[in-house]
């Protein structure tokens, strides 16, 4: 019963944690975090720095924003940021778009890697489809994350879905109902 119990727990909380925002690990240190607002973010989530060349961001359903897209050099003018990824201002301008469309945006450095330190953030602007207004029903909400590990040489890639909140809402009722029917 303890066992059941904790499960349920760590159920629960998992739901709670998804329905705040979702941020799944790609197959490398990095996470990309989409808030249920439509604003992401990329987030050093490990221990040791990052250093990258470029990331991209693919939506097979076309659901980006681009128009919405905060860039690296557009970031730049904020209090910390270029601290925060380890390059100056004239580095970051080196930072370019190489596509901006609904289905794909992406940015690099041919010069200028960045190196995202740890707990370090890239904001991205509000360049997914807004989840408080379901306009895209989260089966169709899929991206795929990718950079490119200057250090390593690796790139990494990971293929993202957004949970749908009913289904999680619906697990916890019933594993709700089991627990009350185990104690009656």
């Amino acid at each position: 019963m303890k066992t059941f119990t904790v499960a349920l727990l760590i159920m629960l909380a998992a739901g709670s944690a998804m329905a705040e925002g979702v941020g799944l690990l790609p197959g490398g240190p990095l996470t990309l975090w989409i808030n249920l607002d439509g604003t992401g973010e990329i987030v050093n989530d490990g221990w040791e720095p990052v250093v990258f060349d470029s990331y991209s961001i693919a939506s097979p359903h076309w659901t980006l924003i681009a128009a919405n897209w905060t860039t690296i050099p557009v970031n730049a003018s904020v209090p910390g940021f270029l601290d925060s990824i380890g390059l100056t201002l004239p580095e970051a301008m080196t930072w370019q778009p190489f596509a901006e469309t609904a289905g794909l945006i992406c940015e690099g450095s041919l010069s200028s890697p960045a190196t995202l330190a740890p707990g370090g953030r890239i904001p991205l602007g509000a360049v997914f489809t807004e989840w408080a207004g379901w306009e895209v029903s989260p089966k169709d909400a899929i991206y795929t994350f990718s950079y490119v590990n200057s250090a390593t040489g690796v790139q990494y890639e990971v293929d993202l879905g957004v949970p749908e909140p009913a289904s999680l809402s619906l697990l916890a009722l019933g594993g709700l109902a089991l627990l009350r029917r185990r104690r009656g």
